[in-house]
């Protein structure tokens, strides 16, 4: 992941429109992160051993408390300061996007927002932070499958989309990347790190906690919702991967 977490809450500070000329620069120990999309410019960053170069499009995560020297040519970025709770990245990152363009949409929509300052605007950009994150996940995970072809892209789209069908199976995955169901496991695990039964699982058992959670549903209703058929099989699961019945799962939330 290119924060290290999916679980991150930030406090924004504030944004900024960039333009220099080429320059050799020396950062201070700025208390918080920063995230920028490059619209022109490329950039060097040094830090002791460490030299991470950036170009025209990429994105650029900086975290705090890190000093580096900065050499570029002519620049123009949008950057975003933000602190978080989460343990980030402990040196700089970079990214580039398929599409920068979207990027660049993004970050100025951004930027446009937290300079107007209306009702509201603190909400409207913790919105577009996330989706700009989002949208970089999204990004990595494409650009792994075309650099890798495999054929697993549309059996995990179509997981993500009926992982609650209780008739979803590896024969019929398998199938839709025309292997059969041996090979389809292999090269499943080679990616992920896990079977596909368990990617299944998983998703099922983070949509069951949510639904147990909101206690809108009865046990035997979320057992439904979730592809379960049987509700005993599908409390034995519950118990297995959280040490906890269903039933206490509602009553500890």
């Amino acid at each position: 992941m290119f924060l290290n977490t999916n679980k991150i809450s930030v406090e924004i500070l504030s944004s900024h429109e960039l333009k220099w000329k080429k320059r050799d620069a020396v950062s201070d120990f700025r208390p918080f992160h920063a995230l920028s999309f490059r619209i022109l410019g490329d950039a060097r960053f040094i830090h002791k051993d460490d030299i991470c170069t950036a170009k025209s499009g990429d994105i650029v995560f900086v975290p705090n408390l890190y000093q580096y020297s900065l050499h570029t040519g002519d620049e123009y970025l949008f950057v975003i300061h933000f602190t978080s709770n989460q343990s980030l990245p402990n040196k700089i990152k970079t990214f580039s996007p398929d599409n920068p363009a979207y990027y660049e949409m993004r970050f100025k929509e951004f930027y446009s927002s937290w300079k107007r300052k209306q009702t509201g605007y603190e909400y409207e950009c913790k919105s577009i932070f996330f989706r700009i994150l989002m949208h970089i996940e999204r990004d990595i995970e494409y650009q792994k499958f075309r650099e890798k072809p495999d054929k697993l892209s549309e059996a995990v789209d179509y997981i993500h989309e009926h992982f609650t069908d209780s008739e979803l199976s590896v024969h019929h995955l398998a199938n839709l990347c025309g292997m059969s169901d041996t090979y389809f496991r292999k090269l499943f695990l080679s990616r992920f790190a896990v079977t596909p039964h368990i990617f299944i699982n998983n998703l099922k058992l983070q949509y069951a906690m949510e639904l147990l959670k909101s206690k809108y549903y009865t046990v035997s209703e979320t057992a439904a919702k979730c592809g379960f058929e049987n509700i005993y099989y599908f409390s034995s699961f519950i118990k297995k991967r959280t040490g906890k019945s269903p039933s206490e799962l509602m009553k500890n939330n």
